[in-house]
């Protein structure tokens, strides 16, 4: 089925529930940033996502210290169309 994934990363602040398990953002940089193109990469169930991870790295510096989780949605390019077929205040 074709369409389109997404990687996102969900960044937990201080007082959210975030399992202790979750890497924190330093940690997970570390472990997925390529040393030669710089993108971090992934992969969850299914093949290997890439992101810039410029806008993380403009987060202020204790986010660095804030637990992540990655993650990843995807989208049919079937749904796709019909979202960009209807006007925009319009719900299905």
């Amino acid at each position: 089925m074709p369409g389109l994934m997404k990687a996102f990363v969900t960044i937990y602040e201080p007082n959210d529930d975030a399992h202790p398990s979750l890497p924190t953002l330093r940690e997970f940089l570390a472990k997925n940033t390529d040393p030669e193109s710089g993108l971090v990469s992934y992969a969850l169930l299914g093949p290997r996502l890439t992101i810039d991870p410029a806008p993380l790295l403009q987060l202020p510096p204790e986010y660095l210290e804030y637990r992540v989780g990655p993650g990843a949605s995807f989208v049919t390019d079937e749904a796709l169309a019909l979202s960009r077929s209807r006007p925009h205040d319009q719900t299905a």
